[in-house]
């Protein structure tokens, strides 16, 4: 199966090299200007979308921690490590910045299990929230 990081990229070369192969097979000076605006805008919006989902998939696909315990209830991040905790005032509403995926890091039972998508909650530096498949969660830090 191909990422769609591969195909933002593919899309990014293409939006590059597309009107360059189109302005030099055509002749630079064959036609107006209007004839080459033609050409380039639609590349550059291209080339511009491709850039920003390109940002959007590689940015929260940062892997920045690992995942594991017997119901999936710890996340380790940087050294610090965080339980799940449902004692707590917050909700998914306040998420803030995306920072990352965390992965699984238990026993190889030969199954994929997908990562969980983290974020911090705006004006805590104790909790975060984590989705997995469809499930989110609250986590807290846990002291020392």
């Amino acid at each position: 199966m191909v990422s769609f990081g591969v195909i933002f990229l593919s899309m990014t070369v293409a939006a590059i090299l597309v009107p360059g192969i189109i302005l030099i097979v055509k002749g630079i000076r064959a036609g107006g200007i209007r004839r080459r605006l033609a050409i380039l805008i639609p590349c550059i919006v291209l080339f511009t979308v491709s850039l920003a989902g390109a940002k959007a998939y590689f940015g929260h696909n940062r892997v920045i921690g690992t995942f594991g315990g017997a119901e999936y209830d710890v996340i380790t991040i940087g050294g610090e490590t965080y339980r799940a905790n449902y004692d707590h005032d917050h909700s998914a509403a306040d998420t803030g910045k995306a920072l990352g995926k965390v992965t699984y890091s238990g026993p190889a039972s030969g199954q994929h299990i997908d990562p969980m998508y983290v974020w911090e909650i705006k004006g805590s530096d104790e909790y975060i929230y984590a989705v997995w498949d469809y499930e989110g969660t609250i986590y807290k830090k846990v002291p020392g």
